[in-house]
């Protein structure tokens, strides 16, 4: 959150600003379901944004990338990709099916939207595979034409490949589903996180319809659904607090670190401390965390570790240590006898505004079966076949209710798909807790 006056003074940190967004909420939602180590996944109609929260604070980076142009300024640490319901699947010149990175857009969009589309997308096939259904429109006004969708990947992927309809449509999920579980990768395990501690947030229109498969391909234990999946990037903008960022370069050896260090960060909140009142913010609404850029003598980047705004002789044997521990888990190695320099020194100042609440829902009432709305065939590439599957209404299931996939379960929003072998749980607050290969099967009976 930024004032209009502080915007205009620096533009480029609202690049983001919406996937952005998203992770904040997801950091609330974790604190409130219990879960403080999560992976975002936001997956919308272009593009799959993807985030590592670890105990509850996200992953934050000086050395972003945006449309191949560095951006040297802080910003959260997400890694996106070119995956979302428009992404456009073909079959390429040496006969290869190939999905992305362009997109359908909004217009004409994917085929199925019966604006003049061609190209089979993401959605077409999910429609085609029953994912989605041409009775409910997505977002309550888009109708979806199936025999438009069929057509499409009839002509560009199925008989180009002599595969059927179908089997066309779950090769395309299949392949988009491992670009995207490539960036989640990225931000995990080549990092030297272990999926097995986390809980994936699937948010976005398209992000619950593929998360499952992303969990079960990756081994991550959960999935954590919101409320409202399609509107979640945006109930994070009302959870984010005023941020101020001040950093002082200052190149000096981590040992020699003296009084100057502790001028140079009192210098540095007395200016975000003044940036702060002149906002109208109390004193007990301001927070202040310090920190230092450090590195390996000679090397070209550094690592942000938290320091205290005084630091006492007897602490440098700690900062050291916690240095080495990130160099560790960010790169895989580390050279605990090397010299370690301060490059910058950093201060993050936060004006604390009051926050969107998320409420607790009342108890489920009566059983799971009085949300069924209908049954409708869906594929899953698991069972190589359609399977007649139940179709939930999920304005009417509340905590307590409990469904055995598979699955489908409807929104004004987005659409959640739960896969064979999983198990989905309403818990207090309204989210669906998705679990991998449940060996309690009492969903379907309420």
């Amino acid at each position: 959150t930024a004032t209009l006056e502080q915007v205009q003074l620096e533009p480029v940190t609202t690049v983001l600003s919406g996937p952005a967004g998203g992770v904040a909420a997801s950091v609330e939602l974790g604190r409130s379901a219990g879960f403080a180590d999560l992976i975002t996944f936001d997956m919308g109609g272009t593009s799959c944004d993807v985030a590592l929260i670890k105990a509850l604070q996200p992953g934050m980076t000086t050395q972003g990338v945006v449309a191949g142009r560095d951006v040297s300024v802080p910003m959260l640490d997400i890694h996106t990709v070119s995956a979302g319901g428009g992404t456009i699947a073909r079959v390429d010149r040496h006969g290869l099916l190939q999905v992305g990175p362009d997109s359908a857009g909004a217009a004409p969009g994917p085929a199925c939207y019966g604006r003049g589309g061609i190209e089979a997308t993401v959605t077409d096939c999910d429609l085609v595979l029953g994912y989605l259904s041409p009775a409910h429109r997505l977002a309550g006004r888009v109708p979806l034409d199936a025999a438009s969708a069929e057509r499409a990947v009839e002509a560009r992927i199925a008989r180009p490949l002599g595969l059927s309809v179908p089997q066309a449509s779950a090769g395309v999920a299949r392949l988009i589903e491992v670009q995207m579980a490539e960036a989640v990768k990225a931000i995990s395990t080549r990092r030297g996180f272990d999926l097995r501690d986390f809980t994936l947030v699937a948010f976005g229109g398209a992000g619950p319809i593929h998360a499952g498969a992303i969990a079960e391909e990756l081994g991550i234990p959960r999935v954590l659904v919101p409320p409202v999946p399609g509107c979640h990037s945006a109930l994070g903008l009302l959870m984010t607090e005023v941020r101020h960022e001040t950093i002082r370069s200052r190149l000096m050896p981590l040992a020699g670190l003296s009084a100057e260090g502790a001028a140079i960060f009192d210098e540095l909140a007395d200016r975000a401390l003044g940036r702060l009142r002149s906002e109208g913010f109390a004193e007990d609404k301001i927070q202040l965390d310090f920190a230092l850029d450090l590195r390996y003598a000679g090397q070209g980047y550094e690592l942000t570790v938290p320091a205290p705004r005084s630091i006492a002789a007897a602490q440098f044997a700690d900062l050291r240590r916690r240095f080495d521990q990130a160099h560790l888990q960010g790169y895989g190695h580390a050279a605990p006898g090397a010299e370690v320099e301060v490059v910058s020194f950093r201060l993050t100042a936060w004006g604390k505004v009051p926050r969107a609440p998320l409420p607790e829902q009342p108890a489920a009432q009566g059983p799971v079966q009085a949300a069924e709305k209908e049954r409708r065939p869906a594929y899953f590439a698991s069972l190589e076949c359609y399977v007649d599957c139940p179709v939930y209404d999920r304005a009417r299931l509340a905590p307590g209710h409990a469904i055995a996939g598979p699955a489908i379960i409807e929104q004004l929003d987005a659409t959640t798909v739960l896969r064979p072998r999983q198990q989905l749980l309403v818990d207090r607050f309204g989210n669906f807790v998705i679990t991998q290969n449940a060996e309690t099967n009492n969903g379907n009976n309420g």
